[in-house]
């Protein structure tokens, strides 16, 4: 453990370049889990707790998972913006299928927090709900899923990106 280094590193959680943020968490990470475990559970900066609950949810204890839940659902989801929206749920990803599927009123109240927002406008959005309201078994979420795939088009941008000129 170096003495500091979460004081340093955490800032750094909301770092506007993604490289930097990565960087924080690993570094937090790498210190002992109680030095830092009650501040990312208080923690009230959207961006900043949901790097912080990636870090618990891959060292803390599963015990902790309802606690991270409830911490990730005082975010007013709306406030954020589409990448933050992204980010959000890939934290809840990672924490259930790190920590298992939330049962009873912490699932109830997390079906109730993403499916409002499922389907979205964003293709990148709508994959990452997708996957959890799937995985959580929320109520309509494999309907939803297969007629936005019914009704899917191709984003003419990623056929550009990914096309090679061979």
């Amino acid at each position: 453990p170096k003495k500091g280094a979460v004081e340093i590193a955490w800032p750094n959680l909301k770092h506007e370049d993604r490289f930097v943020r990565y960087a924080a968490r690993i570094a937090i990470e790498h210190q002992p889990v109680s030095t830092w475990q009650e501040r990312a559970l208080k923690e009230t900066d959207p961006q900043i707790l949901t790097q912080a609950m990636i870090a618990l949810a891959r060292h803390g204890k599963p015990a902790l998972r309802n606690n991270m839940i409830q911490s990730l659902l005082k975010v007013d989801f709306d406030k954020l913006t589409s990448s933050q929206q992204v980010d959000l749920v890939r934290a809840i990803e990672v924490l259930i299928f790190r920590m298992g599927k939330p049962e009873g009123t912490v699932k109830d109240q997390l079906v109730a927090y993403l499916d409002t927002h499922y389907p979205s406008s964003s293709n990148e959005l709508d994959r990452v709900l997708s996957k959890v309201l799937v995985y959580i078994d929320a109520p309509g979420s494999v309907e939803k899923t297969l007629n936005l795939l019914a009704n899917a088009k191709d984003d003419p941008m990623e056929k550009t990106v990914s096309s090679s000129s061979d």
